[in-house]
């Protein structure tokens, strides 16, 4: 698992009314916390289940492995839950703070493993290979020996690499029909576009196999058994700070602990006893789920590498594209943005908890890439229209000026540019976000009857259990609720159609607020006043919003 912006403040005078950022006022929030989880055991949005041909992994092999290697895992053992679900389980009280998992150094399969191994003679040989592995270096030389290893009959790693799953639920591995169930273009992109990868990163290694068939045999050394390794590396690997050197690993036992977003049970390097610790977050009794958090991640990406999407997940994301740069200025917009330090790339709407903002980076983005011939005339910045200047035989390198004598090129993006270009960026949003709900096949209230239906709910297959989960929430009220040993399996959650229509609401009454602070000549709603944005807590948005944007 991997657990584990420059911003440009130049002294250009606004061109509008001093005022701060409104998209980065008091965000939408709810005066309830919701820490509950929706379930005790998986700590999934769909509950694993075991059929009636499921025989329960025997743990027994890897676990006496383990204990003769010298892994401390005295107060905690693993279950089966079904689905290609593994977790570990407290035997024992298990008090905060406590090392629940200690694992020594010769028990990871390091990057310092492998380049001590005959694996490693090969890659030192072949390092232009592993650098242009699109995956990333350090991913793709664990995949490699993982590969070798995985190959070898009498391998030390034989217990730890049978025990690893053989079927993954991350959507890499779905069919297309289920992955439009997830009703997310861009998800779908990045689907299709990861597979690529994938082939083009085996292309790049097949020479090298086929040179070192004994250390990479034929029928191990396939492009399935490639997908496979690489995915058992990103899904489970660890980052590590070891001596002031940082590295990552594969290390047996700390990968099997599931992910939960509210858990503080954390994992770090110990340099005293030269191992890898887990150490609980809370107070653990005998039979309950050990989690750990994989980092404050949103179900897109939680889904995209892991494979799973909570309900209750507290973090959430919607991303933005850039918008699009007019040709006859587009050279002068991108060396504003170089010289003042902004990115034009995609960048995310954010929900943590119930507080709904637009980050720095993205408003950055925005006014940079929607400056117009308005703005560019007040900035001062001459010779902006590329048509014009070829037509007058006009060169100007833009990226080559010196900001010394053309302070115009500064621009300060984390405050409102102009009102014109401030209400572009609006716009742009509520445009983007507008455009997103109408992609979507299925209602929110199509999903929420079928999420509130149980018996309907059961029968849906896991996957898309979480691709339903995904694109929608369960509208259950929130409700302030204290940690016990079995919490409420139904807290409320909001994921991506939820997300998309309070960011919506929320831009909307932004948009309101920034005209009335330009006008100054009306007393605004108390809600726009104290900077909330619709209810107090969830319900379902207004139906014929739905409908005009469906039409």
């Amino acid at each position: 698992m991997q657990r584990a912006s420059p911003s440009h403040s130049g002294d250009v005078t606004p061109l509008c009314r001093a005022s701060p950022c409104p998209l980065t006022l008091t965000p939408f929030s709810h005066n309830t916390v919701n820490i509950g989880r929706p379930y005790d055991k998986s700590g999934l949005s769909g509950e694993p289940t075991k059929g009636a041909d499921h025989t329960d992994i025997d743990f027994g092999p890897f676990l006496d492995w383990l204990k003769d290697n010298g892994v401390m895992k005295d107060k905690v053992s693993l279950h089966d839950f079904g689905d290609e679900v593994r977790g570990v389980v407290a035997t024992k009280k298990v008090a905060e703070g406590e090392v629940v998992i200690q694992v020594p150094e010769h028990m990871l399969m390091s990057i310092k493993r492998v380049y001590e191994s005959p694996v490693g003679k090969v890659l030192k040989k072949h390092a232009e290979v592993i650098r242009a592995m699109r995956m990333g270096e350090n991913a793709a030389t664990i995949a490699v020996f993982l590969m070798h290893e995985r190959g070898k009959p009498d391998s030390f790693w034989r217990t730890y690499i049978d025990m690893l799953p053989k079927n993954f639920t991350t959507p890499m591995f779905w069919e297309r029909p289920l992955i439009e169930e997830l009703q997310s273009p861009e998800f779908t992109r990045h689907v299709e576009a990861n597979r690529a990868m994938q082939v083009m990163d085996f292309n790049l290694l097949k020479p090298l196999f086929e040179a070192h068939r004994e250390l990479w045999p034929a029928e191990s050394s396939g492009f399935e058994d490639f997908r496979w390794c690489s995915t058992i590396v990103i899904t489970r690997y660890c980052e590590l700070d070891i001596g002031g050197k940082k590295t990552v690993a594969l290390s047996p036992m700390y990968d099997l602990p599931n992910h939960e977003p509210h858990t503080k049970t954390s994992f770090g390097w110990n340099p005293d006893t030269k191992s890898l610790v887990v150490t609980a977050g809370r107070l653990y009794q005998p039979g309950e789920q050990i989690y750990m958090s994989y980092g404050s991640k949103a179900n897109f990406d939680l889904l995209y590498v892991y494979g799973i999407a909570f309900v209750h997940n507290p973090f959430g994301s919607i991303r933005v594209g850039v918008p699009q740069l007019p040709t006859d200025h587009r050279d002068v917009i991108e060396a504003i943005a170089k010289h003042n330090h902004v990115e034009l790339q995609m960048n995310k709407l954010l929900r943590v908890s119930d507080l709904y903002k637009v980050p720095d980076a993205l408003l950055q983005t925005v006014r940079v890439s929607l400056l117009r011939r308005y703005d560019l005339e007040r900035l001062g910045i001459a010779h902006w229209n590329a048509p014009a200047n070829l037509e007058g035989g006009i060169y100007v390198d833009h990226n080559a000026v010196a900001l010394d004598s053309k302070p115009s090129y500064f621009v300060h993006s984390l405050e409102p540019i102009s009102v014109y270009n401030e209400l572009c960026v609006f716009t742009f949003l509520m445009r983007s976000l507008a455009k997103r709900y109408s992609r979507y096949a299925t209602s929110l209230a199509s999903d929420w009857a079928l999420h509130s239906n149980a018996d309907t709910w059961s029968m849906v297959p896991r996957k898309k259990r979480l691709a339903v989960t995904f694109r929608t929430f369960t509208p259950t009220p929130p409700r302030t609720v204290t940690r016990t040993v079995n919490p409420s399996p139904n807290p409320a959650g909001t994921d991506e159609k939820q997300n998309v229509l309070h960011l919506y609401r929320m831009i909307q009454t932004r948009r309101a607020k920034y005209i009335h602070d330009q006008m100054g000549s009306w007393e605004p709603p108390t809600e726009l006043a104290r900077g909330t944005v619709g209810t107090r807590s969830p319900r379902p948005p207004s139906f014929a919003v739905q409908r005009r944007w469906h039409s």
